[in-house]
């Protein structure tokens, strides 16, 4: 006979928003439980972040002795820093926060009910949080074991020789560069165009520093077969009608993620599914109204400050009944490529934007103060202002892009006007000088409207 278990909610997996509401609820005293049963990592997007950083020579721990980026020191940061989050959210922390832990695969035996590993749990609330797995394209002659993806990716022991990457996205063109950089021969295959869903206009910036390192980029490509044995294989290819092949030695794909919800009987909780992804509302409801699912369960490609996000949401209409309602104002968002590039809200103005008085405006990093001094000079600051200049959106390529496009997130946020950004104060010199300087020519151009010039031809008659 099993063990039954009631709470008030129950947490299925261990991404970042379903610890955020397991843990508010333990802080407010209110019975929640977490069931660990994925086997599924959560910080891909941390990771690639150390080891973007090794590749740049930003982390002493990762030279060799020539003091050259060095592959193997960058793989075990990557690897301590994997440790260091699974600690954050280890069964004995959870359980020392007063959550109760239960370990085993899950699966819903009704609308309210869910076996953990033999404890029968009934909830009020249920909130799947098992994040998302790497999917392989179907391509003739692909075998799994040989081959790379984003969640196997820093398993690896020694620095590929010639890998070629599948997916230019931000993921794949990131890791092109890093291993670019390690000394490793990169071959990057898009079957689109690289980075797509960024300004292309920054984008230039990330496609002239690939050219330069020497990657090997060919878009509007697929891939058609893959052939040989691991360190040994042959990739074949289709541009255009055109048929191609060349030899690797290693092969990583960056290519798309479903989410992790299989064994969990989801149709047995009325729940519905696609393939891929668990089907929600704009609340974040499943088609059970007392099942949430949040982050990569719902959005396989979430970043992990949107599962966050979510978290704190849910938490919120767990503990005190409010609404779960997602904002319309845009969210943030960055890449680890060379340039870094961030972006928050309107990217540029369409041709209807204009005859609408929204317009860009641009400053580059080689006309700061900063950037000259620094040699940072690659990249430019591109502010989306309205007729009225209120601040509707930013797009940033240039180092440290994450950390500079904070406060032009809480503009577009607050629907802040260019001058607000213009009044900033900042330490100088600073790259975030480009934001200021980008917001001042907006009050510049203004003095060559007719209007003002006239009221200042008056102001001088005056006196």
């Amino acid at each position: 006979m099993s063990d039954r278990l009631s709470v008030d909610v129950c947490v299925i997996g261990d991404e970042p928003g379903g610890i955020a509401v397991a843990s508010a609820c333990a802080l407010a005293a209110v019975p929640v439980a977490v069931v660990l049963d994925r086997t599924v990592r959560h910080s891909f997007a941390t990771e690639l972040a150390a080891f973007a950083a090794a590749a740049q020579g930003r982390i002493a721990s990762a030279f060799d002795r020539s003091g050259r980026p060095d592959f193997g020191g960058a793989i075990a940061h990557v690897r301590h820093i994997r440790r260091h989050l699974a600690a954050e959210r280890s069964p004995a922390r959870l359980a020392a926060l007063g959550i109760r832990v239960l370990e085993g695969p899950a699966s819903f035996l009704s609308a309210r009910a869910l076996d953990a590993g033999g404890t029968t749990v009934d909830a009020r609330r249920f909130v799947l949080a098992t994040g998302s797995r790497a999917t392989l394209p179907a391509i003739a002659g692909l075998d799994p074991a040989m081959s790379l993806t984003t969640d196997t990716v820093f398993d690896l022991i020694e620095r590929p020789s010639r890998i070629a990457i599948v997916g230019g996205a931000s993921e794949g063109t990131a890791l092109a560069q890093a291993f670019r950089r390690f000394g490793s021969e990169v071959i990057l295959f898009e079957q689109g165009a690289i980075l797509a869903d960024e300004d292309p206009e920054l984008v230039l910036a990330v496609r002239q520093r690939m050219a330069a390192a020497g990657i090997t980029v060919h878009e509007q490509t697929s891939l058609t077969r893959i052939e040989g044995a691991p360190g040994d294989l042959r990739v074949s290819a289709r541009r255009n009608g055109e048929d191609g092949s060349l030899a690797v030695s290693h092969l990583l794909f960056a290519t798309g993620r479903q989410a992790a919800v299989e064994g969990l009987d989801l149709g047995k909780a009325g729940i519905a599914a696609t393939p891929g992804r668990v089907e929600v509302d704009a609340g974040l409801l499943t088609a059970n109204r007392r099942v949430f699912a949040l982050g990569r369960s719902s959005a396989p490609e979430a970043p992990d400050e949107i599962s966050a996000w979510h978290g704190t949401l849910v938490a919120q209409n767990c503990l005190l009944r409010r609404p779960v309602r997602l904002p319309t104002a845009a969210i943030a968002s960055s890449t680890q490529t060379e340039p870094p590039i961030a972006s928050v809200g309107l990217s540029g103005p369409s041709d209807r934007h204009r005859r609408s008085g929204i317009r860009a405006l641009r400053w580059p990093l080689s006309e700061t103060a900063a950037g000259i001094a620094t040699g940072r000079t690659a990249g430019h600051l591109k502010l989306i202002v309205s007729g009225k200049g209120q601040v509707l959106g930013c797009a940033i390529a240039a180092p440290d892009a994450a950390e500079l496009i904070a406060p032009f997130a809480l503009a577009v946020r607050k629907g802040l006007h260019v001058q607000d950004l213009a009044a900033m104060i900042l330490p100088h010199p600073s790259l975030s000088d480009v934001g200021k300087r980008a917001a001042g020519s907006y009050l510049l151009a203004s003095l060559s409207n007719p209007r003002i010039r006239r009221i200042i031809s008056l102001l001088r008659r005056l006196g």
